[in-house]
């Protein structure tokens, strides 16, 4: 296994948000994004999704550990904040899902109608991988896996079986990218040991990157992690003990 540790990034804005597009230009296989709360790591992730479906037509997957965590209402949630007029350039004004699929289309206020519809991504849980065994996602390229670590601590059920399922049901054979995003941090963890990085997370400190190189029985692959920084002004409800 090949390591190497970057300086600490200036990945952080002067309103303490984060950008997250110098670690996506280290073309990782997956990029661990992990801590910082509040600095918009999640809001930039989507971003970048987006973004590259305009760009490429290439769609992504949301993922959550529960399906309870993950139904269309909550979905909807999380996209809510998107700036979509500005990612797609005027192309499409809100984005929306439902029944498994996240649109970006254009909404009328006059009509109260939707039209427009494209279809740029989906939404999935972890614990129910199994149901999507035999669909096909051929311009499934990219995906967002949010909260790995679990505020809880609570994993699911062989949750690394079947989270690699559900990645090789979406991937299949072409070469796609994973962000993993979580708010806690906890030094043991399985997705550590999956990644083989136990090490890495013990000694990380705020802002590093590391970058690893393995070998596995599909090829070399690499995998981006970042302990990122909080944003520069926190929530006073914290007391700041734990």
């Amino acid at each position: 296994m090949k390591q190497v540790k970057i300086a600490k990034s200036k990945l952080l804005n002067s309103t303490g948000h984060i950008n997250i597009d110098p670690l996506m230009d280290l073309d990782g296989d997956f990029t661990i994004i992990y801590g910082g709360r509040y600095n918009g790591k999640s809001y930039d992730a989507k971003r970048w999704v987006i973004n590259e479906f305009m760009k490429t037509g290439h769609q992504f997957a949301y993922i959550r550990r529960w399906d309870r965590d993950i139904t269309s209402t909550l979905v909807n949630q999380y996209f809510a904040d998107s700036d979509i007029p500005t990612i797609t350039n005027g192309e499409y004004n809100t984005i929306r899902a439902g029944k498994g699929l996240i649109e970006l289309c254009n909404y009328s206020f006059d009509t109260e109608r939707y039209s427009d519809k494209n279809v740029c991504g989906f939404y999935f849980p972890i614990n129910m991988a199994s149901r999507y065994a035999s669909t096909q996602y051929p311009n499934l390229y990219n995906i967002i896996v949010e909260e790995f670590i679990p505020i809880s601590g609570t994993y699911s059920p062989n949750e690394m079986e079947l989270m690699f399922h559900l990645f090789s049901t979406l991937i299949r054979e072409r070469r796609g990218r994973v962000i993993l995003i979580a708010n806690s941090i906890s030094r043991q963890s399985p997705y550590w040991e999956e990644f083989d990085c136990t090490e890495i997370i013990r000694e990380q400190e705020l802002g590093d990157i590391n970058v690893i190189e393995r070998d596995t029985k599909a090829g070399k692959q690499k995998i981006v992690i970042h302990y990122s920084r909080p944003a520069m002004t926190g929530n006073k409800l914290f007391s700041g003990k734990r």
